[in-house]
């Protein structure tokens, strides 16, 4: 799932996906190397997905807020 934000002279810039694809794996591999992935009956790729998706999200709402409230 690729999200992308809307650039206006307000809006925060947005990490590109290379940063989330590297963010992604390494978030991956620390979730492996600490076993977390033991307390939710996922495997570690999925939950550093679920991360990325999450935060990607937080920034596509952000810069709709800061749009619509053009702060």
């Amino acid at each position: 799932m690729n999200m992308t934000v809307n650039i206006t002279p307000t809006s925060p810039q947005p990490v590109d996906n290379e940063k989330f694809d590297q963010f992604e794996k390494e978030l991956a591999q620390l979730v492996n190397a600490h076993s977390m992935e033991k307390y939710c009956n996922l495997p570690y790729h999925v939950i550093a997905k679920y991360l990325r998706v999450s935060l990607e999200s937080l920034s596509n709402t952000q810069a709709s807020g800061l749009d619509f409230f053009r702060i």
